[in-house]
């Protein structure tokens, strides 16, 4: 699909290793990106792309000021409940090409959300939803993989990520590149007329884990069964 990738995989590592969080899992997703990102280059767009980024930078240095006044609960329920609205706002008026101001809009909540809550796809994903199947991965690929470059950078010192224990993503590499070899068929399936309705159901998981995030107790067997929710969710859609 494009994205999904810490969403899926990040509270099921937290059950197996937590050490595997944050850093480790960001660099295997940067790798990821980097990957599709060099398959994809020719059919990634690059002006919505650049409008993004453009967006992303203001949205960025906003989330680390703001790493003091929201805490981490507010900040999910916040941005959860404003991915639900927009995924809802989308279905409601179909899929449309974005304009510039959208796009530097998605960016700049992409950028403030990744400080933030680490969940910064779903702006972008849903400016980008009308792109065909592979213009719309490339293109996400490429972006996630200039914002968690950029996002290292300017993260808070609380979150600062210990490089030597980074460097553990690459233990994820042979699953991760397993993974990408294996989409193919799901690609060239999902691009025929379905990839807009497994990113509106995606993007309203992301902004579920948001709200359940926000509500204590949340425990990782919680978390756990929120991913198994969206598992059965994505098969009704295989089966349709």
């Amino acid at each position: 699909m494009g994205f999904g990738f810490a969403l899926i995989s990040a509270p099921l590592l937290k059950l197996i290793d937590p050490d595997l969080l944050p850093g480790p899992l960001m660099v295997a997703g940067m790798l990821l990106n980097a990957a599709m990102g060099a398959r994809g280059l020719k059919a990634a767009e690059k002006a919505p792309l650049a409008w993004m980024v453009m967006g992303s930078l203001p949205g960025l240095w906003l989330g680390v000021l703001s790493y003091d006044w929201l805490t981490p609960r507010q900040a999910d329920m916040l941005f959860g409940v404003l991915v639900f609205s927009a995924v809802g706002m989308s279905r409601l008026h179909g899929a449309k090409h974005a304009t510039a101001g959208v796009l530097i809009g998605a960016g700049f909540f992409s950028g403030l959300m990744n400080i933030t809550t680490t969940m910064g796809g779903p702006p972008v994903v849903l400016a980008l939803q009308a792109l065909p199947g592979n213009r719309f991965r490339a293109t996400l690929a490429l972006y996630f993989l200039v914002i968690g470059t950029i996002s290292l950078f300017v993260l808070p010192h609380s979150v600062q990520l210990d490089l030597a224990k980074s460097i553990r993503g690459l233990e994820l590499m042979p699953a991760v590149l397993l993974g990408l070899w294996s989409a193919g068929p799901f690609e060239r399936w999902l691009d025929a007329g379905r990839t807009r309705v497994a990113v509106l159901l995606l993007a309203a998981a992301a902004g579920g884990i948001l709200i359940l995030r926000s509500w204590p107790p949340v425990d990782q067997a919680g978390m756990a069964a929120v991913i198994s929710i969206i598992k059965d969710a994505l098969l009704d859609l295989v089966l349709e």
